[in-house]
This record gives structure tokens, sequence and C-alpha cells, in this order.
């Protein structure tokens, strides 16, 4: 996740801000201290175009 917010030159703020959480729970998926929830696994591959988590897991986190 770190690598794809670096990568589209945003901050951990810039990031939170756009999916409407905090920048300490930001860090805190970063640090994989804790698991992000479905909806924030969509909307943060959203704002970073990536699939981070989707494919690591088979597409079980989306759905499929």
């Amino acid at each position: 996740m770190r690598v794809h917010r670096i990568r589209k030159e945003m901050t951990q703020e810039s990031l939170a801000e756009k999916i409407g959480s905090y920048q300490v729970r930001v860090s805190r998926l970063e640090n994989e201290v804790e698991q992000p929830t479905a909806e924030e696994i969509e909307k943060i591959e959203k704002v970073l175009e990536a699939n981070i988590w989707s494919l690591q897991r088979g597409g079980a986190m989306n759905g499929t």
C-alpha cells in the first residue's frame, strides 16, 4: 500500500482524506498493525488505482 501511495505522490493524510478516514488509520494499515475492512479496501484500491489486497487473497476480499 505504501509503495502505491508514494507512487501517486500522496501523503498518508491526503489518502486518509480521500477515503474518509484518518492518517493514523492509514499508518496502521500500511504497517499491517490492523487489517482493512472490505469498504476500506474498495476505497483505497480505487484511489490508488491498484489491486493491493484483492489480488493477494485470490479475490476473496472483493466477493469473487
